[in-house]
């Protein structure tokens, strides 16, 4: 195992300019940066639905709902 981990080391370091650890570093970091947008397009789709639910509550038609909160017309009558 450790003569593969020196191979492939070696190999990243090649083919990429970086070692193992950056490349470890790099991995993880991506991984994080994927983890925060979706929980971010997640809050804002739990946001819009909630938007949508306030703007039913005061009666305002579908196409509108749909046209504000970008919402399709099948989403807006599902909450309802």
């Amino acid at each position: 195992i450790i003569e593969y981990v020196k191979e492939w080391n070696e190999e990243l370091d090649k083919d990429r300019g970086n070692t193992l650890k950056e490349w470890i570093e790099e991995t993880i970091q991506d991984g994080i940066e994927e983890g925060i947008e979706e929980g971010i397009k997640k809050g804002i789709e739990k946001n819009t639905l909630e938007i949508a639910r306030n703007l039913i509550k005061l009666n305002i038609s579908v196409d509108d709902i749909v046209k504000t909160t970008g919402l399709s017309k099948k989403q807006v009558l599902a909450l309802k």
